[in-house]
């Protein structure tokens, strides 16, 4: 059994004009009985975006938990909010954007198989990490 509390998540936060704070929950980089997917948790702050990129052989899924503004998936924007399901296929570019001035938008994200997510884990398994609360 694996049980992780996300009301506080462990993560990293990007650097540059992408800054955004990125958390990973389940994975087999984390543990060994996981496989086949990955899930966490991207948090853009007010005004926040993703920078557009691509996973060349998963699929990524969110679910918007908080907040609200747009996802851009290949050449196509839509407008998302608290309660949405968002799917970007494998190889397709995609962002997720906050239009929000004061609140972060939330999302719950699942990598289909797992693994892109290597870069949060190596940073937590170092014993790196911050909480999403201190920022920095």
């Amino acid at each position: 059994m694996i049980i992780v509390n996300t009301d506080n998540p462990t993560g990293i936060w990007t650097e540059g004009p992408y800054r955004r704070f990125i958390a990973s929950f389940l994975s087999h980089n984390l543990q060994s009985e996981v496989s086949g997917f990955s899930m966490g948790m991207v948090i853009l702050p007010p005004g926040g975006k993703g920078n557009p990129h691509s996973h060349p052989a998963a699929q990524e899924s969110w679910y918007v938990l908080e907040g609200h503004g747009r996802v851009v998936i290949g050449e196509e924007t839509a407008p998302i909010r608290k309660g949405d399901v968002i799917y970007g296929p494998a190889g397709v570019a995609h962002a997720l954007i906050n239009d929000s001035d004061s609140e972060p938008l939330k999302a719950l994200l699942v990598l289909c198989p797992g693994g892109d997510e290597r870069n949060v884990t190596d940073v937590l398994l170092s014993g790196g990490g911050m909480d999403y609360e201190s920022g920095r």
